[in-house]
């Protein structure tokens, strides 16, 4: 690739994690600000207990918090690994997050979807308006989950190329410099 491509290439990469970012950022200030303060946890003495509030649905963004730091933690490990490993061993922490990913929405489809269809007249049969609902919540968990992980992913791949492009220019130089 030209220099400007690799440029435009590296600008689309830290957008998608900008925004990212962002969504990440928004989702856990929406639940944030959708926490009801009247529902505490104070009151409970057993720690099981409290972590099972604390992750109820009155404490959502608790779980956004912590979804949020594994999807971050699971991207940077990406980038580091295809800094320093060939992209075929590096993707495989991409790759178990799309699978993941995808798993989890064959589950969703199977048990939230399919089954609870129009039962008035055809079950079995989906309704447009969940299918709607479905695909939505579909794309913007791909923004939250897999974005991330694979533009950091393609980053540290882009790394790994930059520096061994460096590294091939510095010894063409040096077998030049031996011949004059």
């Amino acid at each position: 690739m030209k220099n400007a491509n690799w440029t435009t290439f590296r600008v689309v990469l830290w957008s998608i994690l900008f925004i990212s970012l962002l969504i990440h950022a928004l989702a856990i200030a929406y639940r944030w600000w959708d926490f009801d303060p009247r529902l505490s946890c104070r009151h409970l003495t057993r720690w099981d207990d409290w972590i099972s509030c604390m992750h109820g649905p009155s404490h959502l963004y608790v779980f956004y918090f912590e979804l949020a730091v594994g999807i971050w933690f699971a991207a940077g490990t990406a980038a580091v690994l295809a800094r320093m490993l060939g992209p075929y061993i590096s993707a495989i922490v991409p790759g178990g997050v799309v699978a993941i990913w995808l798993w989890a929405r064959i589950h969703y489809w199977n048990e939230h979807v399919a089954p609870y269809s129009i039962i008035h007249y055809r079950f079995g049969i989906p309704d447009p308006g969940i299918i709607f609902y479905f695909a939505a919540w579909t794309g913007f968990l791909a923004a939250y989950i897999v974005a991330p992980v694979g533009a950091a992913w393609l980053l540290g791949l882009h790394a790994r190329t930059q520096y061994r492009l460096g590294r091939a220019r510095v010894k063409l130089d040096a077998q030049a410099a031996d011949v004059f």
